[in-house]
């Protein structure tokens, strides 16, 4: 039977993968511990909360300029901003440009050296 879609590359090798000896049976007490990890993040990624805040009008057509821009809706961008910040994954633009000019100095020292 003739394949409708073509795979890529990767999808070949995965699908190329199942034939040979590379895939090992997993005991049922591993599986439970990742179908415990797959559940608790699952759990953990539930969007239950909803916030009403006020923003000044030139923030939100900023933030839906930049959506836009990202191709994303501005609610999604609002929230990937924010999980960013309280997870500390968020970086005020100065500490990249600190970090980037000792980095260049490091490596203009490097060159010299």
């Amino acid at each position: 039977m003739k394949r409708k879609t073509k795979l890529s590359k990767d999808e070949a090798a995965l699908e190329n993968s199942f034939a040979s000896t590379s895939w090992k049976e997993r005991s049922s007490s591993e599986i439970k511990k990742y179908e415990k990890i797959a559940k608790q993040s699952h759990e953990a990624r539930k969007k239950e909360a909803r916030v009403n805040i006020r923003m000044s009008e030139l923030d939100v057509s900023l933030l839906k300029k930049r959506a836009q821009d990202e191709g994303l809706p501005y609610q999604s961008l609002m929230s990937s901003i924010i999980h960013k910040y309280v997870t500390e994954q968020l970086v005020e633009k100065k500490y990249v440009d600190i970090l980037a000019k000792k980095l260049r100095t490091k490596s203009d020292e490097d060159e010299a050296a």
